[in-house]
């Protein structure tokens, strides 16, 4: 008898997984970008223009390792061969 599934229903489980993952990781450094900035500016006001600065490149910062997160996701796809750069 012939097993009934999905056709690629084995890779399809581990890009699920992979992109849990890498979304949860950039939840996780979001978080933690968010906690510095609130931190190192005692929650005050971005009155002052060194906060406001402060601030937005801190969490740029953040949203580049994001970005980096994601790359390394894909390339880590690419390898297990579920999928990558090319097209």
């Amino acid at each position: 008898m012939p097993e009934i599934g999905v056709a690629g229903s084995a890779p399809l489980a581990w890009v699920i997984l992979l992109a849990i993952t890498l979304f949860g990781l950039s939840g996780l450094v979001h978080v933690r970008a968010m906690m510095f900035v609130m931190t190192r500016t005692k929650r005050a006001p971005f009155m002052q223009p060194g906060r406001l600065l402060f601030a937005l490149y801190s969490l740029a910062t953040a949203h580049i390792v994001e970005a980096g997160l994601y790359a390394l996701g894909f390339s880590v796809g690419e390898l297990m061969g579920i999928g990558g750069f090319e097209q």
